[in-house]
């Protein structure tokens, strides 16, 4: 910008042309140091016009120069997808401990006019309370055709460090236009991690080149983060018309309708760390203790309908009426 200002301020020569398409010829009238400056479509029709400028020197043996201006920078959006959103902005979501998480981010396929070597790689981070289900979850798809691991993408997961990239080489972005859209589809388990921590975060961003002369400088898209939570679930027992006095050895059982009708009972499975749903016989028995408390607090729960069913009363008093 200040090289302008300064050129601006001599007189300098200048020509103008329009492009075509996406080129344009300007002739000189002999040899220097010239600026090229305009503006560029620089989102493909959906933000308006960027300003470019770009630098070039003609001389006796260099007497045409094409010039790449860098102008479009590719976007990045991620959201939760499935049945666990809360919304439809997808920034967060509910899961029961067990449960896989649908994720998906979009990006479009960039303007790579001058490249040859376009540099595409998606970065995805999870907090320790998700794990990635496994590459065969993923699926990659540009303008609705998906893509083949290794022939057409790579991706490189690191368990150490929770993340895993993945690139898109630019002869496969060759094969589509730009503006297409890129979609990366996959799932992660909410594991028992989660117990202990208000909310996990799953973080992605895309670094891309910034500079067709050069296959070193990249720049970065803002971080994209989604959100996921369990639910736990406590009582305090207390004694009708006295709330400060709590009631031990109150027992309960938390249940359900499955969705077919049927009636389902919670148990938390600690060998494999996970929410399951069984049979009235096999339910996990709540107990309250002299605080009131539950001694095995109900957790790890999805959204949803949930009953919790008295069995048995501290002594002296009567069963619930209903389930609560």
């Amino acid at each position: 910008a200040d090289a302008l200002k300064s050129v601006s301020k001599t007189g300098a020569w200048t020509k103008s042309a329009t492009a075509s398409g996406e080129s344009v010829t300007i002739d000189v009238e002999k040899a220097g140091y010239y600026l090229v400056y305009g503006t560029v479509d620089a989102k493909n029709g959906t933000t308006g016009d960027t300003e470019v400028v770009s630098a070039v020197i003609l001389d006796s043996t260099d007497k045409t120069a094409t010039v790449h201006p860098k102008a479009d920078a590719p976007t990045l959006d991620k959201k939760i997808t499935g049945e666990h959103k809360l919304d439809d902005a997808g920034l967060e979501a509910t899961a029961q401990v067990g449960q896989q998480v649908e994720f998906t981010i979009t990006s479009v396929r960039p303007d790579t006019t001058g490249y040859t070597n376009y540099y595409f790689n998606i970065h995805d981070t999870m907090t320790t309370g998700l794990d990635f289900t496994s590459n065969d979850s993923l699926t990659l798809t540009i303008n609705n055709v998906e893509q083949t691991a290794v022939t057409d993408y790579t991706i490189a997961w690191s368990n150490e460090n929770r993340t895993f990239d993945l690139t898109i080489p630019q002869t496969t972005l060759n094969k589509y236009s730009k503006g297409d859209q890129i979609k990366v589809v996959y799932t992660a388990t909410l594991n028992s991690t989660a117990l202990t921590t208000d909310f996990e975060r799953n973080t992605a961003y895309l670094e891309y080149s910034s500079n067709p002369y050069t296959d070193t400088d990249k720049n970065k898209t803002p971080d994209e983060d989604v959100y996921v939570v369990d639910i736990n679930i406590d009582v305090d027992k207390i004694a009708n018309g006295d709330t400060s006095k709590h009631l031990a050895n109150a027992k309960f059982v938390l249940y359900r309708n499955d969705g077919t009708g049927a009636t389902d009972y919670y148990k938390w499975d600690d060998t494999n760390k996970k929410v399951t749903w069984v049979a009235k016989a096999d339910a996990e028995v709540l107990t309250t203790d002299a605080s009131g408390k539950l001694t095995n607090k109900i957790r790890g729960l999805d959204k949803g309908t949930y009953k919790l069913l008295e069995t048995e009363a501290p002594e002296g008093y009567n069963l619930l009426a209903a389930p609560i």
